[in-house]
């Protein structure tokens, strides 16, 4: 929605099952793909002339992994764009990239796949953003309430999904964050309380 309201023409790949209804009232083109299958990122990258990734993996199982999504399938999509002559890539990494959990790692993977791939790239490792915090609210609407992951009093900085929107927007042909890794916060640091609240 970000990329349509600055006029830019979009497409988005999109798994087939997967909640893409919603981009019917954008105006952007949607292709079915998967990081998983090489030929469909080749297809859907015909003659684009930008990157950006944003992807996740909300919950790990057996065939949506991220060793074969978050790193190989990366990995696949950056030598596809490179050899359809996307001229840049920007990335939505995390600002946890290189720690040791698991998930983190695969990030890691994912931004040196991007690096190595020798396009022109950006990299926003961004921060917590209010996606979890909104699902949260809504299953108090749905339900009463949540239980928080201890007791919500650790200091996070929270980043609006449009304000990272518009960021990796600018990325796209600024010259001065070619090739650059950019750590990307919120505007404030609140609780995670305070930030549910």
């Amino acid at each position: 929605r970000t990329l349509r309201a600055l006029g830019l023409p979009v497409r988005t790949i999109v798994r087939k099952g997967s909640e893409y209804f919603w981009l019917n009232d954008t105006g952007c083109e949607f292709f079915f793909g998967d990081l998983r299958d090489p030929l469909s990122l080749r297809r859907s990258l015909t003659d684009a002339e930008f990157l950006i990734s944003a992807t996740n993996i909300q919950r790990e199982t057996q065939a949506n992994n991220h060793r074969d999504v978050t790193v190989e399938g990366h990995r696949a999509l950056f030598e596809a764009a490179r050899e359809r002559g996307v001229r840049r890539a920007v990335h939505i990494s995390c600002m946890g990239a290189h720690l040791a959990p698991p998930a983190f790692q695969a990030r890691a993977g994912a931004e040196e796949a991007l690096i190595d791939s020798g396009l022109e790239y950006t990299i926003l490792r961004a921060c917590i953003h209010e996606k979890p915090f909104l699902d949260l609210a809504y299953t108090i609407a749905d339900k009463g309430s949540v239980t928080l992951s201890g007791p919500g009093e650790n200091l996070l900085s929270v980043l609006p999904a449009m304000d990272l929107a518009k960021l990796a927007a600018a990325c796209l042909d600024a010259p001065s964050v070619a090739g650059a890794v950019l750590p990307v916060g919120g505007t404030q640091t609140l609780t995670a309380r305070a930030a549910l609240e």
